[in-house]
Formats: structure tokens, C-alpha cells, sequence
């Protein structure tokens, strides 16, 4: 029995070059196809079963980086290959910065997208291990206590054998991980809202906001007040 085809979003503006997205995949993967960044992000929000997106850079209202954003705010993890028809190296390093890890640039030939597309599927498989699976459920649930015991039950993994893996992999513990995301999300409020401390703690999971202040100080090598007071 043949595998299930993976699925391929393609979002461009350019009904000519989804035509040519479309005679290049169509053979070998489904195809879901959106014209805005606004209209793939709501089909995302849908659905789970985008594999990977090819995604241009220049879009009408939302733009390729604006909508990597979004795929971060809402915690949609798919992997990224930005097409763009500006070659040059700040679309790259923006491109990155939001963990994109290659561009292609237009006009582009047969062989870029289907090696990309085979490239970046084989990837994600190899992702989808336990430690992958539980490093996802780390990021979705920042704002919200997570034993590392019902981290392990889900993966279907020892807790003993996860706690292991998890340090060989990213030379971190389970909690040091969990914290280093929560003071990511916390930097982003410090940045971004007029919270108080106690209300940044306890968005980001911390029931005390003296605990929240010890491990920001930690890891970050300053107070959050101090931050804010830095990048505001």
C-alpha cells in the first residue's frame, strides 16, 4: 500500500507561480494553496496537517516575516523555506532569525522546490522523536505548570530515559529547558506590555514572583526590572 502523500501549503499572491508550485508537487504531495499570509494562517489554525510551507516574502498586507510572527504567537511549528525575489541578506537574516533555515529565490527552477520539498519532509520526520514531541508540549504549555513526569507519559517515554535524552541532546534539564522558555516569553511581556512582575510571573507559569525574578536573573544576568527598563 502506498504512504499517504504529505501535505505542501503554498502561499503566494501570484496565481501564476501557485500554477507553477502546483505542476512541480502535485504528483507527489497534497497541495493546500493561499494567496495572504492572513488566509494561510487561518487555514493553519484549522487544520494539523500542513507538513510544510513554501511561503513568499513579499505579501500583500501580512508579509513573509510578518507572518512567521503570527506562526509564532500561535505556537504553529511547520517547516519554512521563504521564496523571495529580493536575494539579498536581510531578507535572509530575517528569514532566520524566525528559524526559517534556507530561501529560494525567483525565478526558480524545478529542481530548488522539489529537493527542497524532499529535503525538508525527510527533516521533519526525523523531528518527530520523543524529545522533538516533548519540546513542543514545553512550548505550548509556557504559561502553565508541566511535570516532567506527564511530559514523559505523553511521549510514551520513561521519565528516567527522557531526562536523559533531554540532557545528551540539549545539554540542559528538563526544568532548565521549560525555564529558559519561560524567560523568552517573559522578556517578549517585559518588552512589550506595562504588566506588573507578578502578572508577567504568572503568565509565564511562575506562582512566585520572587522565584520568576531568581531564574530571569540566572539566566538572563540581570533583573526583569532591569530589563524592561533596557529594551522598553
Amino acid at each position: 500500500m502506498r504512504a499517504e502523500k504529505a501535505t505542501i501549503m503554498v502561499v503566494d499572491d501570484e496565481p501564476e507561480v501557485r500554477e507553477s508550485f502546483a505542476v512541480i508537487l502535485e504528483d507527489d504531495y497534497n497541495l493546500s494553496m493561499a494567496g495572504t499570509g492572513e488566509e494561510a494562517l487561518a487555514a493553519l489554525r484549522r487544520r494539523k496537517d500542513i507538513d510544510m510551507i513554501f511561503l513568499d516574502y513579499k505579501l500583500p498586507g501580512m508579509d513573509g516575516l510578518g507572518f512567521l510572527k503570527a506562526l509564532q504567537r500561535f505556537k504553529i511549528s511547520v517547516p519554512v523555506v521563504m521564496v523571495t525575489g529580493r536575494g539579498t541578506r536581510d531578507v535572509a537574516a530575517g528569514a532566520f532569525h524566525y528559524e526559517v533555515e534556507e530561501y529560494i529565490t525567483k525565478p526558480f527552477r524545478v529542481n530548488d522546490i522539489q529537493q527542497a520539498a524532499a529535503r525538508f519532509l525527510r527533516k521533519s520526520k526525523r523531528e518527530r522523536t520523543p524529545l522533538a514531541v516533548a519540546r513542543e508540549l514545553i512550548d505550548a504549555s509556557v504559561d502553565r505548570r508541566l511535570p516532567t513526569k506527564a511530559i514523559a507519559k505523553s511521549v510514551g517515554v520513561r521519565h528516567r530515559r527522557l531526562v536523559g535524552q533531554f540532557k545528551a541532546k540539549t545539554g540542559m534539564t528538563i526544568v532548565g529547558f521549560k525555564n529558559a522558555r519561560r524567560i523568552k516569553q517573559a522578556k517578549k511581556h517585559l518588552r512589550e506590555t506595562d504588566w506588573s512582575m507578578e502578572d508577567v510571573a504568572a503568565a509565564v507559569g511562575f506562582k512566585k514572583q520572587s522565584y520568576f525574578s531568581y531564574v530571569f536573573r540566572r539566566i538572563e544576568g540581570m533583573t526583569p526590572t532591569a530589563y524592561r527598563q533596557k529594551y522598553r
